[in-house]
């Protein structure tokens, strides 16, 4: 999956006439200021944040000096800036001075504040805030590029998604960031402040996130997950958030069905229980047939298995328990499945597929041959055969049913898709269902009778 890298790319402040972030009426006498030359010809924005004749800013007489109420020597005078907007700071400062905070060498810090690259080169001092997109006393809370730093900055005209430069080009609730080449306003977003539609808040490393919309993307660990898949290893929690993923695994031998030795270098991966679909885990058995597959979901009770080699037929075996070990995963060879054709006389339909298995009272742990048990598929199709004393494939018994000695049958051409077999003992049935036979295949499924449902062993009296 893909994320996204944020930056700042530019921390220069847009506070020029003109520029995106100032209005292009300027005030008026007695009118209400922002810093750095928002009143009309002839006025000043003094230290009370009105515009006031030049030179009347520190309480002198009209038309005296119009310059910085400090220069880069000079000690700052200082005025507290009102209590007002959230995350103000009420520290001494002289918000928008410029020059005077460009460094500890030549000019002074700013004293409850920040000191803030502006365009064109020159320097000033603004208020610091907390709170990110928020509205504050000149404008809008703005992330300086430095985790956790932010100031009250005038506000852009930059709509969410418009290209920008400065980081207070974008309006207010969003800021300018850079995300692997795309240079747009970004907004911002909390718990408090969620994102719209199908766009889901992520982290900047910043000191705050933002919203974003990428089919790609995919939320980290503890993201919101509700309008986004979870990374890969995570999974969404019952909070709507991203978690760590719990995972269980099972293991087995790959072993040859007819032979019962192990085979190496056969290609196993999982399949869905319910529809037979690939859950995309797999890997290769060792040279001694060994295989560990990890990642099963928690959650997930049974699973399926595919093997398959070359000369051998892909083969399917269902409804193992989920975290099981030392399980036999069988396939079945090429030509075994030519030598059981061809002693019954049965030409194998490569569009069809095929299953073997046995009818047991017990379970897979410990399994009893049922006796004389007819076995039928649904949906109808496929050539319901059993095996001599010898476990060699005979018609013989196909009106008798499963040999006692062994209870072993083969359904040969059956119609690819989702079978059920039936076992019918004495009247008594019991069925396994192949979520998905797929074609020129095979399947290894066994009927059991389980002894808690039945006492003794459901074989007819007399069967041989």
């Amino acid at each position: 999956m893909y994320r996204l890298a944020f930056r700042v790319v530019v921390v220069a402040v847009a506070v020029s006439v003109g520029g995106c972030a100032l209005p292009e009426e300027r005030g008026g006498p007695g009118e209400r200021c922002l810093p750095n030359g928002t009143c009309n010809p002839g006025l000043v924005c003094d230290k009370t944040n009105t515009c006031v004749e030049a030179g009347a800013e520190d309480g002198g007489e009209p038309g005296g000096d119009t310059g910085s109420s400090h220069d880069a020597t000079s000690e700052p005078d200082g005025h507290t800036l009102p209590d007002t907007g959230p995350g103000r700071d009420t520290g001494v400062l002289d918000a928008g001075e410029e020059d005077w905070c460009r460094g500890e060498t030549t000019g002074y810090p700013c004293p409850g504040g920040v000191c803030v690259e502006e365009g064109g080169g020159g320097t000033g001092c603004w208020p610091v805030c907390t709170v990110p997109g928020d509205a504050c006393e000149y404008g809008s809370c703005y992330s300086l590029g430095i985790p956790g730093e932010f100031a009250c900055l005038p506000t852009g005209t930059r709509a969410t998604g418009e290209p920008c430069v400065a980081v207070n080009d974008c309006v207010a609730g969003a800021t300018c960031l850079d995300a692997d080449g795309l240079t747009v306003c970004w907004r911002f977003c909390d718990e408090t402040n969620p994102c719209p539609g199908n766009e889901f808040c992520t982290g900047t490393g910043l000191g705050f996130m933002v919203c974003v919309v990428c089919e790609d993307c995919c939320a980290e660990e503890g993201q919101d997950c509700t309008a986004v898949e979870c990374c890969p290893g995570l999974t969404c929690g019952r909070n709507g958030r991203c978690r760590a993923l719990e995972t269980l695994s099972i293991s087995g031998t790959v072993t040859d069905f007819q032979t019962k030795q192990p085979v190496a270098d056969a290609f196993v991966e999982l399949l869905d229980d319910d529809s037979g679909i690939p859950l995309g885990i797999g890997g290769v058995s060792d040279y001694e047939g060994s295989i560990v597959l990890r990642g099963i979901e928690a959650g997930v009770a049974r699973v399926g298995v595919r093997v398959g080699k070359s000369d051998n037929m892909d083969t399917v075996q269902y409804h193992f328990a989920a975290g099981a070990q030392g399980e036999a995963f069988y396939i079945v060879s090429e030509t075994t499945a030519s030598l059981i054709g061809g002693i019954l006389g049965i030409t194998l339909d490569p569009s069809k597929g095929f299953a073997v298995g046995g009818v047991y009272w017990g379970d897979r742990f410990d399994e009893t041959p049922v006796g004389c048990a007819i076995v039928t598929n649904s949906p109808a199709g496929g050539e319901e055969h059993y095996m001599d004393n010898s476990g060699i494939p005979t018609k013989s018994r196909d009106a008798r049913g499963t040999n006692p000695t062994n209870g072993f049958f083969m359904i040969l051409n059956m119609n690819p898709g989702r079978i059920v077999i039936t076992a019918d003992a004495n009247g008594k049935r019991e069925s396994v269902v192949l979520p998905d036979l797929p074609a020129d295949s095979v399947a290894v499924s066994h009927i059991y009778f389980d002894r808690s449902k039945y006492p003794s062993n459901p074989q007819p009296p007399g069967c041989q």
